[in-house]
């Protein structure tokens, strides 16, 4: 019941979103003015996006990602009528 189709390697590709998620929040957080304490700010959400994408890139197989970035070489072509 295999199948043929490959799928991209999801976590290291999540784990690439998060940390660039992160880097906006924690841009949008430097810019503003501080929040309420008792309320959840752009420096907590950056975190928990640190966070994630710590977790994504440990459970992640970096052997997909090279593999899936590896350039693909073309096939020899046989010759027609042979």
């Amino acid at each position: 019941m295999g199948s043929d189709l490959e799928l991209p390697p999801l976590l290291p590709v999540f784990a690439l979103a998060a940390f660039a998620a992160a880097a906006f929040a924690a841009f949008l957080a430097f810019n503003m003015r501080a929040p309420s304490p008792d309320r959840v700010g752009p420096w907590d959400v950056a975190g928990a996006l640190v966070f994630l994408g710590c977790a994504a890139s440990m459970l992640g197989e970096v052997t997909d990602l090279i593999e899936f970035l590896r350039p693909v070489q073309p096939r020899k072509q046989e010759p027609a009528g042979g």
